[in-house]
């Protein structure tokens, strides 16, 4: 059903606009009537309306005038115009600021009837291309998030948006039992655009990638916090300067709402954002670096990485509940990064987590899963006999020009069944377990060959040796040639 605002200083031809043809059946229903022209703009100052019909001489100010201050405003409705015989120049006026058409008065039936119908296919079909348009920048949205987005990919699709390229970046994760809009709007009201909704199993996900700088980010949590009634659980991810990082940010800010959801947190927003704010205000907490930490291999400088993170919550008198979030997350990325350890480990780590008593406690278990790590057997894993094969073939093959469609082809199933199952076993998209490998293999090959980084990028398979840099510098948090000076004996 589309709206219809009609606007004229006459009572009688407002009423006879209201009655002269079937709007409701026609798919049109008329959502208010104006006689000024300023009523008319205070109710689109507040309302969406599709089509606007206006006499164009009326007092005081014309429709002319209303047309004019749409335009200026960018407002999308139609507009149809109400004219005499003697107002061609209104007419004219009104075709020029790009009206789709005029009536003479007294308006008749079939005429109006013939105009509506004509709007009514055009808004359809620019409803249409605007839902495909919805659809598609949903499927880029959700591609980012995890990680499956490629640079041009990404300029193509953030030119449509309000980001700065110094923009950071951090993913806002709000959950809810019902569903409701209230936040999306919210974040569009603020000019935060990268937002979506998702549902599963009878939980509604509003997801935000928030851009800007730190302070606005704390403004937007807080301004929330006094705007949104509903309750919900909120989550936060990490400030993230580069776009290819979001999708760290974006599982942080899963984890922590794993981690809500496991001790059945049903705080409201207010307490959840204090919470958060502590971590995203304070630049202390690089949980990159610790990441990056991991992913070079490096356990020494892991476990010093962890030992600051830990003194810093000392020296900032966390609450327990802050320092539980923490924890949870700094296993988060042990966890992912060592699949040797197994679900037990996982399920007593989460308890450890719920029934710790002191700071330090925490602190030594998570030292003792990275000393655990390095006895482990490297071969033994906790994935399922599909997602094993796939691993196996993707270490056999990863020199090769492999992809998500070919690995599927190879084990005979549906690639976006084998994507799904991949991502839930490892924590990672089939792109990223490719591309952590490779980088691996690279790692290896910079300490123990005199292969030159160029010959190392064509070795792991990339065929594009700036792709093949950026790639390690997003993953180590250092180029090929820092890692081989700091690390090679």
């Amino acid at each position: 059903m589309y709206s219809v605002l009609l606007v004229d200083d006459e009572y009688m031809i407002l009423e006879g606009l209201k009655k002269i043809i079937p709007w409701h059946d026609l798919g049109f229903e008329v959502v208010s009537t104006c006689r000024r022209t300023d009523d008319a703009i205070h109710y689109l100052d507040t309302h969406s309306v599709d089509l606007v019909i206006t006499d164009v001489n009326m007092p005081e100010k014309s429709g002319i005038d209303l047309i004019r201050y749409m335009k200026e405003k960018e407002m999308p409705s139609e507009i149809l115009i109400l004219s005499g015989y003697q107002e061609f120049m209104y007419v004219k006026q009104g075709l020029e600021l790009g009206i789709k058409g005029y009536l003479l008065k007294p308006v008749d039936r079939n005429e109006l009837t013939e105009k509506v119908l004509m709007i009514k296919e055009e808004l359809t079909r620019d409803r249409q291309e605007q839902e495909k348009e919805r659809l598609y920048n949903e499927m880029l949205l959700i591609r980012w998030l995890n990680d499956e987005l490629n640079e041009s990919e990404y300029h193509n699709f953030i030119q449509h948006f309000n980001v700065d390229e110094s923009d950071e970046y951090a993913v806002i994760i709000c959950a809810s039992n019902i569903f409701t809009d209230a936040i999306r709007q919210y974040s569009l009201s603020m000019k935060q655009e990268l937002c979506i909704i998702q549902e599963n199993e009878d939980t509604f996900y509003t997801i935000i990638i928030y851009h800007g700088c730190k302070n606005s980010l704390s403004h937007f949590l807080l301004e929330m916090d006094q705007v949104i009634e509903e309750e919900y659980q909120l989550s936060v991810g990490e400030l993230v300067q580069e776009w290819e990082n979001v999708y760290e940010s974006y599982e942080q800010a899963v984890a922590m709402l794993t981690f809500s959801v496991f001790y059945d947190n049903q705080q409201v927003l207010s307490n959840h954002s204090k919470n958060m704010l502590n971590l995203v205000d304070d630049e202390a907490f690089e949980f990159m670096s610790f990441n990056k930490a991991l992913m070079v291999g490096d356990m020494n400088e892991t476990i010093i990485k962890l030992k600051e993170i830990f003194s810093q919550m000392r020296q900032l008198a966390f609450l327990p509940d802050n320092v539980r979030h923490v924890t949870f997350l700094l296993f988060t990325d042990i966890y992912r990064r060592f699949p040797s350890l197994s679900v037990d480990i996982y399920n007593e780590t989460l308890e450890k987590i719920k029934q710790s008593h002191s700071i330090k406690e925490l602190e030594e278990w998570l030292i003792h899963l990275l000393e655990l790590t390095k006895n482990m057997d490297g071969k033994t894993r906790r994935y399922s006999e599909l997602v094993q094969k796939s691993m196996d073939i993707i270490d056999k093959e990863y020199k090769e020009d492999l992809t998500l469609k070919r690995l599927s082809e190879e084990l005979h199933v549906n690639s976006v069944y084998l994507g799904q199952l991949v991502k839930k076993e490892t924590g990672r998209s089939f792109a990223q377990v490719l591309n952590q490998l490779r980088i691996e293999k690279a790692q290896d090959m910079l300490l123990n060959t005199n292969l030159t980084i160029n010959e190392i990028s064509f070795e792991i398979g990339y065929n594009n040796m700036t792709y093949f840099l950026k790639m390690f510098r997003k993953l180590n948090g250092m180029t090929p040639k820092e890692f081989r000076e700091k690390y090679q004996k």
